[in-house]
């Protein structure tokens, strides 16, 4: 007889990106995460899925390309909301974790990975799709609310990743829906006939399954990235030869498993890949203490309801038959996989030693679950890269951002890690740095990410994940060239010297290289002058730095007076993703200020300083930052001309200015009057003058004086004018050019004179 297993009740995923985690979801008040959470919560409560024998649930990477090839006909049930609908689509940014990693005092696998759903389906058609019916509304109902996602895997499943178009459709409206009698299935209609280079319908077995055919689930357990799940076998057959056909089955299965494909595993006795049942219902997911409820290998716990009813929608269906002959109590051991590349087995010593080589500018990709193997830290299997550094590039940012699971990093010595292999019990053996959230760095504040500046020579970087995670990851490498070391100043001499900034700059730099401590907190600090013309509304932070940092804004005269600052921030949580780093906003009369950067305190490391201004009208608000080498076609795109000109533009009207201020032909007038060339009419004024003596000769020579004196000025006043309009053309009145000095700049500020970034 069929036993009583309650069939799963619809539920909304209100957010998948809320912490699934019992202990976490109690530290969260019901904002929709924490709704979400609960949602799944009692979803899971209901739909009583659990582990039979070993867990032999499996990631995309350890089945065979044959399975995968299946697999991409599956889908995962999810929300709008959950994919940034409409497009362009992409996962959140705070997706949260599966599982119960915080209460399970055992491994609790795949932990570390992305929920994103609420049920699982699977492509019979072009444009239809199988599920339970409890995960969809009645029959003829619409079903817009509902997406269904293809290629939901473990590597493309990562917070703010894009989402392919091709892979994500939309429930129009529900066909045929039955959720009585022992029934639970759905055909739903999506918005488009599928790509067919994302997947193609699968074929659907059109007789019933006996005992013993073995079997295997394609679907989304507990909301996360696509599992396979075989080792498992129809286990008794229920209602046989009605509508309401169904089978019990030792298949491990979970809430979100609601709506999988069931397929024949194969095997010495039956044929691969049909489609033979729907996952709807089974035994309680978790224990009391948050770990995998775990039964006899070869119960019938799970309920697997029979695809006879499918038939009219699928056009690929095949009668499956046992081999003659043949006969099996059991399915496989596993379902086919491909081959691994399983971690060797070595000392710790021999491991350190084989460290991967990884470079600057460099990134590998990874699977802990699969390659690594746990020597120290946490709990979880490790992988190790070596590292070497050089002299030219010692500023160095590691990462494991785009990781499948929740990470851990440490930075490591060669010498201090071989030591600690050497000597595994050891306590006073440290790495250089670690870290396990780093939300300033990653899109995920789950991931971790490590900045330092170091000696050349080599270093082991150990990837691992926090406690017991483990699944597919990504380390990134980059090294840059280390900053000028900040000059020995007064804090005067500091705040003189200090780069400018302005309204949208963005510097990063390194208080650990180029900060040094005048005031405030422990921590080496670094000044930035900011210059006020008008009232403004300034927003400063600190976001995306890799330390814990502080701000501060001063008056620079009270400042340089010992007086107190005009804001500050330690930690501002509601600005940065990062609630260690910090930020400040406020109005600002006209005047100088100077802004700190510093660490909480003695924390020093690589900073990022973003400044925003606020003001009305046209002009600008601060006085604009500028590049430590000023040349004088900064500005371009003030010249009348085009900026392509060159510096030939501005001079451009001077040659036609001299001769429309002075007549030209009145200095060569005075001489020719004693040219023999001359006109019969000056003869004559000429003899006639010869009869009026010194008188006549001393006129014309007034005249001649007059008449110089006249061009003299007439060009001094072109001379002005051509002056005036070639300052013009730079965009800085002659009078209020700022007067540009050797400030020592010790950070590499880029300027955009365009608008002032």
């Amino acid at each position: 007889p069929e036993p009583a297993l309650p069939d799963r009740v619809n539920f909304e995923m209100v957010n998948v990106g809320a912490v699934l985690g019992v202990g976490l979801m109690a530290a969260v008040a019901m904002s929709p995460a924490a709704t979400m959470a609960a949602s799944v919560a009692q979803a899971e409560a209901r739909d009583r899925k659990a582990i039979y024998g070993p867990d032999s649930r499996l990631d995309e990477a350890e089945v065979s390309a044959a399975w995968r090839a299946i697999g991409r006909s599956t889908v995962v049930v999810t929300g709008q909301s959950q994919v940034g609908w409409p497009a362009p689509y992409q996962w959140g940014t705070n997706m949260g974790f599966a599982g119960r990693p915080h209460t399970c005092s055992t491994d609790n696998r795949f932990s570390g990975q992305h929920p994103i759903g609420s049920c699982s389906g699977t492509l019979i058609a072009p444009n239809l799709i199988a599920t339970a019916a409890h995960c969809m509304p009645a029959t003829n109902s619409s079903c817009t609310n509902k997406i269904f996602v293809f290629n939901a895997t473990n590597a493309t499943v990562l917070p703010g990743r894009t989402i392919p178009t091709n892979t994500v459709y939309q429930c129009i409206t529900v066909v045929h829906a039955v959720l009585a009698g022992g029934q639970d299935w759905a055909v739903v209609r999506i918005d488009r006939p599928v790509d067919p280079t994302v997947a193609t319908p699968v074929t659907v077995a059109s007789n019933q399954m006996g005992f013993g055919t073995p079997l295997l689930m394609i679907g989304h357990p507990s909301g996360l990235p696509r599992k396979y799940a075989g080792d498992a076998s129809v286990r008794s057959v229920r209602s046989s030869g009605t509508p309401a056909l169904n089978y019990g089955t030792d298949l491990d299965a979970f809430g979100g498993n609601s709506g999988s494909g069931v397929f024949v595993a194969g095997g010495p006795c039956y044929p691969f890949g049909a489609m033979v049942g729907i996952l709807v219902a089974g035994r309680s997911d978790f224990n009391a203490d948050g770990c995998p409820s775990t039964f006899n290998q070869g119960d019938a716990g799970e309920k697997v309801v029979g695809v006879i009813n499918l038939l009219p929608y699928a056009p690929s269906n095949a009668t499956v038959v046992p081999t003659p002959g043949c006969t099996t109590t059991r399915s496989p051991s596993a379902p086919p996989t491909a081959p691994r590349t399983p971690a060797p087995t070595m000392t710790f010593p021999a491991a350190v030693a084989a460290a991967t080589p990884i470079s600057c500018g460099g990134s590998a990709t990874g699977n802990t679950a699969l390659n690594g193997v746990h020597y120290t830290g946490q709990a979880a299997s490790e992988v190790f890269y070596s590292l070497t550094v050089p002299s030219s590039t010692p500023v160095v940012t590691i990462d494991s951002c785009d990781s499948g699971f929740d990470t851990y990093l440490q930075l490591w010595s060669q010498t201090s890690l071989a030591q600690l292999a050497a000597n595994p019990n050891a306590t006073n053996i440290n790495p250089i740095a670690s870290n396990d959230n780093s939300a300033g760095s990653c899109a995920h504040g789950r991931h971790s990410a490590i900045a330092r500046t170091l000696a050349p020579g080599t270093y082991i970087i150990q990837l691992e994940g926090f406690r017991s995670s483990s699944g597919v990851y990504q380390l990134n490498v980059a090294c840059t060239a280390a900053p000028t070391p900040a000059p020995t100043y007064s804090l005067s001499g500091a705040v003189a010297n200090a780069a400018r900034i302005g309204c949208g700059g963005v510097i990063t730099g390194d208080t650990s290289v180029s900060g040094v401590h005048y005031v405030g907190t422990a921590s080496p600090e670094m000044f930035f002058k900011l210059s006020v013309l008008r009232t403004t509304t300034v927003s400063i932070n600190l976001c995306g730095s890799s330390y814990d940092t502080y701000l501060r804004l001063w008056s620079t005269p009270a400042l340089l007076a010992g007086g107190s600052s005009s804001a500050s921030n330690d930690d501002a949580s509601a600005v940065c993703t990062n609630g260690l780093h910090s930020a400040i906003s406020r109005s600002l009369s006209p005047g100088e200020y100077t802004i700190q950067v510093e660490g909480f305190n003695s924390n020093s490391g690589v900073f990022r300083l973003n400044v925003t201004c606020s003001c009305s009208g046209a002009l600008p608000c601060v006085t604009e930052s500028f590049s430590p080498t000023p040349a004088p076609t900064a500005s371009p795109t003030f010249l009348p001309t085009s900026p392509t000109a060159g510096p030939t533009a501005a001079p451009t009207p001077a040659p036609s200015a001299v001769p429309t201020l002075a007549p030209t032909n009145t200095p060569t007038a005075a001489p020719t009057s004693a040219s023999p060339s001359t006109s019969p009419t000056t003869a004559n004024a000429g003899a006639q003058g010869s009869s009026g003596g010194g008188s006549s000769d001393s006129t014309m020579l007034s005249i001649f004086v007059v008449v110089v004196l006249l061009v003299v000025v007439a060009v001094v006043v072109a001379a002005v004018i051509v002056v005036q309009r070639r300052n013009a053309s730079k965009g800085v009145p002659a009078a209020t050019k700022p007067e540009v000095t050797d400030r020592n700049v010790h950070v590499n500020p880029v300027y955009d004179s365009q608008n002032g970034c």
